[in-house]
């Protein structure tokens, strides 16, 4: 009997001690054997995308992505790199007991330029959902002429596959219009012409007769959804872009300290006219450098665009990886929805109106 409740005792030892050495584990403790002593870590995620790139730590191979590395608390240069990407990099804070993830998302130092339309892209508009983009052709065959939708979908895009034809302008009515108008819900779109005409076109079939609707029914479709204030939210909602339009200081809403924070310096004294992130979740303020911006759908990028230059950097201004160098229309730069691709509005001949065609910087 005794040595059954021995038995039994020692199990239930072995079990609570194992416990205990694996949660220990599991928050960073490690064994010094020199020093004869218990220290504490913390714990870097090196991940990236794509997977298999190489961890550096202050300029020294660690391992491969996607693993773990246990670090002393201290300050540390970390750099992914994978050959024919972009490398990324960020010096961080390791803490006892936290864990920080890199999310490197690696971007190609050569990605293909290829066409999506071959006959002119007059007035491309990109939907409000960020699916779909609408366009007017006026240079092809009188049936191939008028307008489409393109859905930006995950399936390979070749030579207007993708496009449907909505409205088939045979007397180049909608040639001359002066620009595409989605509605708010995605599902109408809107040609407005210089004579101020409106026709409404639904978007999921070929429209014989487009109906002329006013002015009043245009405001209805088209109506803003509320409470945006001048900010561009991040597609998860986390963060916004905006741009200051006062000098001042943005006060602290968070007190207290939150593990695994971005360590890229903040800034909270606003400039007119400068453009800034807002990470909501972190409370915390980004300046960016000038340029246009737009939302990458990762909710961690933003793609830059100045003249003659497309990029993609995170959303605190670091890391900017350049991805396209070259002429294209200002204001057309569109970014698929499972960020594939870029798409821009460029010519690759001599410029004209009618030779503008899209085409799509691959990413992945």
């Amino acid at each position: 009997m005794n040595s059954r409740v021995a038995a039994v005792a020692f199990g239930i030892v072995t079990i609570v001690l194992v416990t205990f050495l694996v949660i220990a584990y599991a928050y960073g403790y490690r064994p010094n054997w020199e020093e004869r002593k218990i220290e504490t870590t913390g714990i870097l995620v090196a991940t990236s995308d794509p997977v298999g790139a190489t961890v550096f730590v202050n300029d020294k191979v660690q391992t491969a992505t996607n693993s773990t590395v246990n670090l002393k608390p201290g300050i540390y240069k970390v750099k992914i790199a994978k050959d024919g990407y972009f490398e990324w990099e960020k010096t961080i804070e390791i803490k006892r007991e936290e864990v920080f993830t890199t999310n490197a998302f690696l971007f190609p130092k050569a990605p293909d330029l290829r066409p999506i339309t071959l006959n002119g892209a007059l007035n491309p508009t990109i939907s409000p959902d960020e699916t779909k983009i609408a366009y007017i052709v006026a240079s092809a065959s009188a049936t191939a002429n008028g307008v489409y939708t393109l859905t930006m979908s995950g399936l390979p895009v070749i030579n207007n596959i993708n496009a449907r034809q909505i409205f088939r302008d045979n007397g180049l009515i909608l040639s001359a219009a002066e620009g595409l108008i989605w509605s708010t819900d995605a599902t109408t779109l809107i040609a407005s012409l210089s004579s101020k005409l409106y026709y409404q076109l639904e978007t999921d079939r070929l429209n014989l007769s487009p109906l002329t609707i006013s002015t009043h029914d245009l405001d209805l479709l088209t109506k803003p959804k509320p409470g945006l204030n001048g900010r561009i939210y991040s597609p998860d909602e986390t963060k916004y872009l905006y741009v200051a339009t006062a000098s001042g200081s943005l006060p602290k809403v968070l007190t207290t300290y939150l593990p695994g924070t971005n360590p890229t310096s903040e800034v909270r004294n606003l400039i007119a006219g400068k453009t800034y992130v807002y990470d909501i979740k972190e409370d915390r303020n980004y300046l960016l450098p000038d340029g246009k911006y737009l939302w990458f759908p990762t909710s961690r990028h933003l793609v830059s665009y100045t003249k003659n230059e497309i990029a993609v950097l995170e959303y605190d201004g670091a890391n900017k990886a350049i991805v396209y160098t070259g002429p294209f229309v200002d204001g057309y730069v569109f970014v698929w929805p499972n960020w594939s691709k870029i798409v821009i509005l460029t010519s690759l001949n001599q410029p004209s109106q009618n030779s503008e065609n899209l085409y799509t910087i691959n990413l992945r």
